[in-house]
């Protein structure tokens, strides 16, 4: 038998918010409705059911709260680093904004800008 979650009263209060919030991110609250699923006394694979994602999710979450609680609850990949292309594009892309499009029109569009950079799409961020 795996241990039981066992939750405070205002560790349940954060989690319930975590898990209906509509300003955050999508995976806090699945991470929210796993805890709060296994402290219900469901199993790690009606959990995975139910919330949508993996066991081994489910377990991951598990064991991060079971050793951190709350503040275990966080992702922990920062992903890669930001190529030096994408930081010459973003630089270039801010360059062409700070000034009005060259077809007289007021403002630009992405589609403009991409057009004008060279490239047919592209995200920032």
């Amino acid at each position: 038998m795996s241990e039981r979650i066992v939750i405070s009263p205002p560790e349940r209060k954060m989690l319930e918010t975590r898990a209906r919030a509509r300003s955050g991110s999508v995976a806090e609250a699945m991470r929210s409705k796993i805890v709060l699923s296994l402290a219900a006394g469901n199993s790690q694979a009606q959990t995975s059911r139910t919330v949508g994602c993996s066991v081994n999710t489910v377990r991951l979450w598990k064991e991060r709260f079971l050793g951190e609680r709350l503040d275990g609850l966080y992702g922990r990949h920062r992903g890669r680093s930001r190529s030096k292309e994408s930081i010459r594009l973003e630089a270039r892309v801010l360059r062409l904004a700070q000034r009005k499009p060259a077809d007289g029109s007021t403002h630009w569009s992405t589609r403009k800008i991409a057009a004008e950079v060279g490239t047919n799409s592209f995200c920032l961020g």
